[in-house]
């Protein structure tokens, strides 16, 4: 064979061999394999065909041009090759010195394939033009000899830079004399013919002086063909794929080449079998299989099941690229594994995981049902182990692990059951002896808890029979189970001595104390469990206090005898049980304790005292058991145990319970009885109930150690304390802001220094949400003198206008304005929160002391207006009682309010933020404290599950925080009115008679001389000081304004007030509620001495008592609770827990804003004036004293400066336009916002509704209906007559519920029949009906003709009769009357059942099946049916019904089988069968319930929502599209939720009435019909909740042009469409008429209007028209023509001929999606590169642009020149250029 090679690039090679014609090259890594190469044919070589090509082969061809020679360097790069050896390659540039007219330069690849692994790494290559062809000259060194080493040399032409002379490299070669070096040296022409065989001489003596090789030169005038990748596709590299025989698997394959001639690609697969992941095949044997043969997509490959067989193959993925017919110019391969592997075996036991039997019935596992998925024959070759263990943790998964020696009987040494080796298990009766619940069907088997024991006695009779005898006593040790749970360990230790007592009276004692129900415990037994043998006396007292009076009874117990007790006359001292160490205390004992302590739960105090036996405190060497115990019987099996037959007997211990159990009868006499009732032998099986006191309390034992047993109450106080401690420092530093902030007032920055006038502004704001803002605010004051310049209320150093805020800024004016009489505020919406919500403005001049009060409640935003003026409101002017209730409840709720006001801007009241906080504190320990006491108190008392337990501590939150309440109003009742709070009284702020003289002084220049002045009347107090806490400095740059509040003396000063004064200028505040004033004259003469209201001042001491009482409180709480928590279980923990949150809840949520609102509202039913409501903070008088001043030359700058500023824009109004743009911006904000909204939750409910269709489980239903109906369906259509129904019962339905092996379980199935399967029959009253046409037939006939009656319009037969339909009943029997009987309509759970013909109700003549019994049952009662002549000519309807339920996929399948008379005589049947499931709300953790709960949420904020906006838009609500499918969407919702809650109400009561009724008719078709609605209005829903996604595409350009588009062809669309449907109607009732009678398309008007339907659509079926083909062709050829051809086109034409139209470039306001979508996109594209440190990107990307406003076409002329076009309801005039 020929051998050839070809060299595609660098790295791609295939090596000729003898064995092989292509192999694979491939890398160190495995699962990548490299390429293959195939040989190129020998002619293969083509001459240079432009550019540098034509000019080497001009060159060449030149004679005596000498010989050009270039040398290059080239180092080799090895690689491992597929086949063994190595492949190394390389490549350099090499150009020639001469040329006829420019040097030529060429791309020299060299590949190098050597047997062995060394190899040379680097080549010295020289290339010479000798007589027009190229010589190649090479040179390396050899190290050792490498077997056959093969050359492939490829030269590209390159087109050179330039004329430059090339540079000559170090490595050149001698033309004449090689350099004498170790290694070898061969010569070449270029190009070769193929491989052409070369000697490589040694260049030295040493070693072989000659290796045989070939050699391969290729010159080509372009780039050669180059695959650069190819890859199968796999889920993870380096792993092979895993299948069955069975299974099925798809590959696929990835490659990319770049070849410029390329005339042909080739790809195909290849298969190979290799031994393992492991090896590497055989690549010139592929596998011969069908599956390698490439398809229509030859990267695929498909793997059929059961195409291969089990092993290891290789797949491998050949490309060749071909740029002629004859050989690859390139190739390239890739390859994986693929494992066929068998299959895990199938094991299965019918009748489920869980098999409850008696222990005297027989037990068959049946594994016949296991199988091989993998074999043809499922069940050959299998091989059965049995396996029995009583451990579950020894089966895990599919394998059988044993982990315990757990054995099913004793005579088995391993889990394996040798004594079956088959399918089938057969265990015979007694065989297992049970778990720890040998009699499950008992009702209360938690109570037995010891062992379960059993005994019979038998006697042999005469005739060699067997009896049983039952003895006369019989005594029996019954031992008990989880010993470690009955017993503690109990503290002993020495008693505390005297000094100098006598060593033999020192005892050893231990005490505990147990609480017991007498009403539960009959006699309660200790026994002390010791091996110190020393007597023990044994004292008993009464409650919980031990003392002489208490002790009631004495017991001295010795370690060998039974325990003797101390006579009493207080109760017997007999007992059953007298065993060693065992005092038994009787029920008469028991009574006593009860009856001091008044109730039938007794406590008592157990004491042990012994001689001195340990010398300090041990609880390791007694142990104490309390238990009540009585035995139970059961005589062979019962229903339940019997207690009147055994009593306890003396020797009962901890351990172990002795029963004795006494027969009175006789044995001879019982002997007679058994022989003539029974020859059964019965076991008498015995157990005892062991009753263990719970909680015994030891009192000697540290109660810190049960610390580790429950961390709950310790961690929530440790928390509660931490939390206390952070929030304490904050409280600490923000009482100290809050004090700055209210001693200082805030002087603008714009106050003119010319001035000479200063106002106090006190600005309110709303406690509304959002109502303080960031914008610029501006204010003027207008008075009867003048007006203010324009004043910015802003400072750098505050922060001003927050929510809920009080600021009082010192405004200047260049003259007195007199009477103010109304304010202008406006703000610049700047800022992040620009909306404002005013509340109220006090204006106050600080000379004069007139104030004018201003009532503003007005929001200044975008919305609304930005600019308002107020007008001063009169002190006396009534308020609104609406508007004073709002303000009282906002000031108090931040004010009054415990908790919010810790969190409140500034506290105004000597109550500051830490003694709140401190008050919580206590609160909330004592609610806490409350909550635990109550838990305790019903500890004995078992927790309420589910809704119940949350109600429960609820209530006990509620309770708490009302017990606790008095403590909270008695705590902040001290802090309040111990500390005295400085006030004013009604003249220190009336106007003053005198003034200062202002002329020539500006407004600071009198502010000291004001100052000093009031400063004189304070003898004391430096005007410094603040009354309260230390002061804070004030900021130099802020300058502002020292405040200090100061309380006058009474009668200190007075003020006449004259008739001149302001209305509106007094203020007088004697509480928290400041009143104003009125200023009226006074009718007396003189001065006036007012009246200052009394107020509660407590001592100072109190202070500390209050904080005495918070710490003791505190501390009692916490200590109480962490002790009372250590006793619980984590779960009563936890409730106590959720209990306190409840507390916390309530406390914070319900009763103080409850209390606020209600005082609130109290005081709004009186009459209210301006004056009433609060006007000032803490400090009613205030005193300012200016810190710093400046010189002449800094005075005239700041005015100029003041000047320029109010010159600016910024101090002037927002135009009409600035005012657009502000809403624009807000509106499409806003828009964005709810489109971001809208768009996450209806992805969110269409995902819920996603999720719902999932839980509806169609895929199982259809399966299971389609099984159903497979086996309910068979013969179903030979049923034509009435006596038909009788043989499709018998044949079908029979042997379908009388199931032979399974009764009542449908066969090959695990279905269950529910309740009695019902036959029921629906007929006519009896009697005669006239035809209509009676007098025709009379005349013509002589005789009466009679109809059938009619369902419907005839009276239906409710009458029961008695066997035969003319015996009528007079009262109605039960069900087992067959088929007479009446059986009327379902009330609560009524159904239809629908038919071809009709739809019938729920009543009928009711015949039941009896699934348990006989199939023979049934046979005779229908065959008794058939001779009572059941169905006659009277009959309309017979239907069948049952349900059965399926437990592997939890699906119910409601069946309904329908015969129905017609009046042709035929019967007509029906099946009607549909599965559905139930939903599960017992689970406590389940996805389904989260999921019904989110589903419900989303209704109500649906329902919610729309309302909203029903209520905003009003009538115009009906006009948006949208709107409507919003509407209809919640309908259907709603609908759906009705629904579902009707499905679950009937499925809960039909469920409840077959547990109670399981031998009686289930109609759960009522279910299955409410459920198939549902699904149909989810259908609907879900469909309408896609279409609304349409809404949210409107964001792009396309989707609005279409509907602008249909919304402007839509008079076109109706027009069109009327004319369509009325040839629709012409076509469908011609061919109803023509041809109804003949074809089934046209039988009826439905079937005629679905056949012209279809064909619209295209759809032609059943064209024959066999009745009157010429008729058929002219109707279709007239409808093609008309309909298809003519007005589908039309119609079709008309929204196209709109849609162009509207592509025209026209001006439109983007639409409000657009600009939502824009806005978001900014916003993500600006968050995107904040974090991602990106410049700013000012424009949009232009694709983004034009997706969103489109890019109208701009080309087409006949678009240009003046429009007109309706634009959003308007009719415009454009002009188009």
């Amino acid at each position: 064979m020929k051998s050839f090679i070809q060299m595609v690039h660098l790295d791609l090679t295939a090596i000729p061999d003898s064995r092989a014609t292509a192999t694979p090259e491939s890398g160190l890594r495995r699962p990548d394999p490299a390429s293959i190469r195939r040989p190129p044919p020998a002619a293969r070589t083509r001459g240079p065909a432009l550019g540098d090509a034509a000019a080497l082969r001009a060159w060449r061809a030149a004679p005596g041009l000498g010989e050009p020679a270039g040398s290059a360097r080239v180092h080799l790069r090895p690689r491992a090759a597929p086949g063994g050896g190595v492949i190394l390659a390389g490549g350099g540039r090499l150009c020639l010195p001469r040329g006829p007219a420019r040097p030529l330069c060429v791309l020299l690849r060299v590949l190098l394939r050597a047997r062995l692994a060394a190899a040379p790494a680097l080549v010295h290559l020289r290339l010479s033009a000798r007589r027009g062809r190229l010589s190649l000259l090479w040179r390396t060194a050899l190290p050792r000899a490498l077997g056959r080493p093969e050359w492939t040399f490829w030269l590209v032409p390159l087109r050179p830079a330039g004329p430059r002379r090339p540079r000559r490299s170090t490595s050149d070669l001698p033309a004449a004399r090689p350099r004498p070096s170790a290694g070898f040296v061969a010569q070449t022409q270029c190009p070769t013919d193929g491989p052409t065989p070369v000697v490589l001489e040694a260049l030295t003596s040493d070693g072989p002086q000659a290796i045989q090789s070939s050699v391969s030169c290729q010159v080509s005038p372009e780039v050669p063909c180059e695959i650069t990748m190819v890859k199968i596709n796999r889920n993870k590299d380096g792993e092979p794929l895993v299948l069955t025989r069975k299974m099925e698997a798809t590959l696929n394959a990835t490659y990319k080449y770049n070849c410029v001639y390329s005339t042909l690609i080739v790809s195909y697969w290849q298969v190979f079998s290799v031994n393992s992941v492991k090896d590497l095949p055989q690549w010139y044997r592929p596998l011969d299989i069908p599956i390698t043969k490439s398809g229509r997509v030859p990267t695929f490959l498909h793997i059929p099941p059961k195409s291969l067989t089990w092993g290891v193959y290789v797949m491998r993925f050949v490309v060749d690229v071909y740029a002629n017919r004859n050989r690859p110019q390139a190739s390239a391969s890739d390859f994986m594994y693929v494992s066929i592997v068998r299959s895990d075996l199938e094991a299965v036991i019918a009748g489920g995981p869980n098999i409850t039997i008696k222990f005297t019935d027989q037990l068959v596992l049946d594994g016949s049902g296991s199988s091989d998925p993998d074999s043809d024959s499922p069940s050959q070759g299998l091989r059965f182990s049995w396996y029995c263990t009583t451990d579950p943790k020894n089966y895990q998964g599919h394998k059988i692990t044993v982990m315990s020696n757990s054995v099913c009987t004793p005579k088995h040494t391993n889990l394996n059951w040798k004594e079956a080796s088959g399918p089938v298990l057969t265990l015979q009766p007694g065989t297992l002896k049970g778990g720890d619940d040998p009699f499950p069907w008992m009702n209360d088997q938690e109570s037995c808890s010891a062992e379960v024991v059993g005994f019979r006695m038998t006697g042999t009779t005469p005739d060699g029979d067997v009896v049983e005898i039952m003895p006369d006593v019989a005594e029996v040790y019954i031992a008990r189970k989880n010993l470690s749970f009955a017993s503690f360990n109990l503290t002993v230790g020495p008693e505390s001595e005297t000094e100098g007592a006598d060593e033999s009276l020192k005892r050893t004692t231990g005490k505990f104390r147990v609480e017991v129900d007498s009403s539960v415990v009959k006699e309660l037994l200790v026994h002390i469990v010791t091996e110190v043998t020393v007597l023990f006396t044994v004292l008993v007292y009464a409650g919980s206090e031990i003392s002489p009076t208490a002790l009631v009874a004495t017991f001295l117990v010795p370690h060998d005898i039974p325990p003797m007790t101390n006579q009493s006359d207080l109760f017997d001292s007999a007992c059953a049980v007298r065993e060693a160490r065992v005092v038994c205390l009787p029920a008469s004992l028991l009574q006593v304790i009860a009856q001091r302590g008044g109730s039938s739960e007794c406590t008592l105090v157990i004491a042990l005292q012994a001689p001195r036996f340990v010398m300090a405190a041990n609880d390791k060497l007694v142990r104490i058991a309390l238990f009540s115990a009585h035995c139970l019987d059961m005589y062979g099996i019962q229903s339940d145990w019997r207690e009147d037959t055994c009593v306890l007997g003396e020797r009962t211990t901890w351990r172990r319970v002795h029963c004795i159990c006494q027969s009175t009868r006789r044995v001879r006499r019982q002997l007679d009885l058994i022989k003539q009732a029974s020859r059964h032998l019965q076991t008498h099986f015995l157990t005892t109930n062991v009753i263990v006191v719970p909680n015994p309390v030891d009192l000697r034992l540290e109660v810190i150690t049960s610390v580790t047993r429950n961390y709950v109450t310790l961690f929530t106080v440790l928390f509660i304390m931490l939390m206390y401690i952070i929030l304490a420092f904050w409280s600490l530093l923000q009482d100290e802001t809050d004090q700055y902030l209210r001693l200082h007032v805030i002087i603008l920055l714009d106050n003119d220094p010319y001035d000479k006038v200063c106002y106090l502004v006190t600005v309110f704001t709303g406690s509304r949400y959002r109502a303080g803002t960031r914008a610029d605010v501006f204010m003027q004051l207008m008075g009867t003198e003048g007006a203010s310049d324009v004043h910015c209320l802003s400072h750098p150093h505050f922060t001003t206008l927050y929510r809920g805020g009080i600021n009082t800024f010192l405004l200047t004016t260049k003259r007195d304005l007199g009477d103010i009489h109304s304010i202008r505020v406006w703000h610049n919406n700047e800022g992040k929160s620009p909306s404002w919500y005013l509340s109220r403005v006090k204006v106050e001049n600080l000379f004069s002391r007139h104030i004018w009060l201003f009532l503003c409640r007005e929001w200044l935003c975008i919305d609304t207006s930005l600019d308002r003026t107020f007008l001063v409101t009169d002190p006396d002017q009534p308020i609104n009682r609406k508007d004073y209730f709002l303000i009282e409840s906002a000031y108090r709720m931040g004010r009054d309010h415990l908790w919010f006001s810790i969190f409140s801007t500034i506290i105004d009241t000597p109550f500051n933020r830490l003694q709140r906080l401190s008050c919580c504190l206590a609160m909330l320990m004592a609610s806490l404290l409350c909550n635990i006491m109550f838990f305790n108190l019903n500890r004995t008392e078992g927790m309420a599950s589910g809704e119940g337990s949350y109600v429960r501590s609820m209530m006990i939150g509620l309770e708490s925080v009302l017990i606790a309440l008095p403590l909270q109003m008695l705590i902040i009742f001290l802090f309040t009115y111990s500390q005295r709070e400085p006030r004013v009284t009604l003249e220190t702020v009336s106007p003053r008679s005198d003034s200062l003289e202002q002329e020539h002084a500006h407004w600071q220049e009198f502010l000291k001389k004001w100052h000093v002045e009031e400063s004189a009347h304070v003898p004391t107090k430096k005007a410094s000081e603040p009354p309260t806490g230390k002061r804070s400095r004030a900021p130099k740059a802020a300058k502002a304004l020292t405040t200090i509040g100061r309380r006058q003396k009474k009668g200190q000063r007075t003020v006449t007030r004259t008739q001149g004064q302001n209305k509106n200028a007094s203020n007088a505040n004697t509480n928290n509620n400041q009143v104003v004033a009125s200023t009226e004259p006074s009718p007396q003469a003189g001065p006036v001495e007012p009246k200052e209201k009394s107020r509660v001042v407590l001592p100072p001491c109190c202070l500390y008592v209050a904080w005495c009482l918070v710490f003791v409180t505190s501390s009692i709480s916490s200590f109480f609770i962490i002790f009372y928590g250590l006793s619980y279980s984590y779960e009563k923990s936890m409730d106590w827990l959720f209990a306190s949150f409840c507390s916390f809840c309530l406390s914070v949520l319900l009763v103080q804003p409850c209390k606020i609102i209600l005082l609130s509202g109290f005081r709004a039913g009186r009459r209210k004036y301006c004056k009433n409501l609060s006007w000032t903070s803490k400090y009613r008088y205030i005193e300012i004293e200016l810190h710093g001043t400046m010189n002449r030359e800094e005075r005239k700058r700041r005015h100029q400066m003041i000047m320029e500023l109010r010159r600016s824009r910024m101090y002037q109004p927002l135009t009409e336009d600035e005012i657009l743009i502000f809403k624009r911006k807000k509106a499409i904000k806003r828009r964005a916002f709810l489109f971001l909204c809208y768009v996450l939750t209806h992805f969110i409910f269409l995902a819920l509704l996603l999720s719902l269709v999932a839980l509806l489980r169609h895929t199982d239903s259809f399966y299971y209906n389609q099984f159903v109906r497979d086996r309910f369906s068979v013969d179903l259509g030979s049923v034509t007559k009435l006596e038909d129904i009788y043989r499709w019962l018998n044949s079908v339905l029979v042997p379908l519920v009388h199931n032979d092996p399974n009764p009542a379980i449908l066969p090959d199935s695990s279905s269950k029949v529910l309740g009695l399967p019902l036959l029921r029959q629906v007929r006519a009253r009896p009697g005669d009906k006239l035809c209509l046409p009676a007098n025709f037939a009379q005349t013509s006939m002589g005789r009466e003709i009679h109809c059938h009656p009619s369902y419907g319009t005839d009276p239906e037969d409710t009458r029961s009769y008695s066997g035969l339909w003319n015996k009528v009943l007079k009262r109605p029997e039960d069900k087992n009357t067959d088929g007479f009987t009446y059986k009327p309509p379902e009330k609560i759970w009524g159904y239809v059942s629908h038919g071809l013909l009709h739809t019938y109700g729920s009543g009928g003549y009711a015949f039941y099946f009896f699934p348990e019994q006989q199939p023979f049952n049934s046979t005779v009662r229908l065959r008794e049916l058939q001779s009572s002549e059941w169905l006659d000519e009277q009959t309309w309807a017979v239907i069948l019904e049952l349900t059965t339920f399926n437990p592997d996929v939890s699906l119910f399948c409601s069946i309904s089988v329908v015969f129905e008379a017609s009046q042709l005589g035929v019967v007509n049947t029906s099946l009607s069968v549909h599965s559905f499931s139930l939903a599960d709300f017992d689970r406590e953790t389940s996805a389904e319930i989260y999921l019904y709960v989110a589903i419900l949420i989303f209704f109500l904020a649906y329902v919610v929502d729309e309302g909203y906006i029903i209520m905003q838009e009003r009538a115009s609500y009906v006009r948006s599209v949208y709107n409507l499918l919003n509407f209809a969407l919640k309908c259907i919702f709603t609908v759906l939720i009705v629904l579902f809650f009707r499905k679950h109400f009937l499925a809960t009561g039909i469920i409840r009435f077959y547990l109670s009724h399981p031998e009686d008719f289930i109609p759960f078709h009522a279910v299955s019909q409410v459920d198939h609605a549902m699904r149909i209005i989810l259908g609907f829903l879900l469909f309408l909740t896609i279409l609304k996604t349409l809404r949210y595409s409107r964001i792009f350009y396309d989707v609005r042009l279409a509907q602008r588009a249909i919304q402007a062809a839509l008079p076109g669309i109706c027009h069109m469409a009327l004319v369509v449907s009325v040839y629709f109607f012409v076509y469908m009732a011609f061919g109803y008429l023509a041809f109804g009678q003949h074809e089934w398309n046209y039988s009826n008007l439905i079937h005629a209007t679905q056949t012209i339907f279809s064909y619209c659509v295209s759809a032609f079926q059943s064209t024959e028209f066999s009745n009157n083909r010429v008729l058929g062709v002219l109707f279709l050829s007239s409808f093609m023509l008309v309909m298809i051809c003519i007005l589908i086109n039309l119609f079709q034409a008309v929204i196209l001929s709109a849609y162009e139209e509207m592509k025209q470039p026209v001006y439109e306001e983007p639409s409000d999606e657009a600009e939502a979508m824009t806005y978001l996109c900014r916003k993500l594209r600006a968050m995107f590169r904040f974090l991602t440190f990106q410049p700013r990107d000012e424009d949009e990307p232009e694709f983004f642009v034009n997706m969103l406003y489109g890019q109208p076409e701009k080309n087409s002329r006949r678009y240009l020149g003046l429009k007109t076009r309706n634009i959003k309801g308007k009719k415009m005039v454009y002009l188009v250029v």
